[in-house]
């Protein structure tokens, strides 16, 4: 419980700090947070979507895959936790490494 309020501390300063630029992903909430990955993927190019679908998951099944054997809401968590506040370039970055 301890993790969830300090990621949605961290998700809200993040989101306040970041107003003005990029759109960003909002982990905040569920509603949030497909709302802000809808708002990035309308704003990319074709060939940006791609990319940023592909780093998803990536991201995702690296995330899945180093949990084994864990809860379905510890994944949820640390997806959350790598997520939260990045932009589609960031995102995609992340994905590379």
């Amino acid at each position: 419980m301890k993790n969830i309020v300090k990621i949605l501390i961290v998700s809200a300063a993040v989101s306040f700090l970041s107003g003005c630029g990029e759109p960003t992903i909002d982990a905040s909430s569920k509603e949030s947070l497909d709302s802000s990955m809808h708002e990035i993927v309308e704003g990319l190019e074709p060939q940006q979507r791609r990319d940023f679908e592909s780093a998803m998951r990536t991201i995702s099944m690296r995330i899945v895959f180093s949990s084994i054997g864990g809860s379905k809401e510890a994944v949820e968590e640390k997806l959350i936790a790598e997520l939260d506040g990045k932009t589609a370039e960031e995102i995609i970055e992340l994905a590379k490494k």
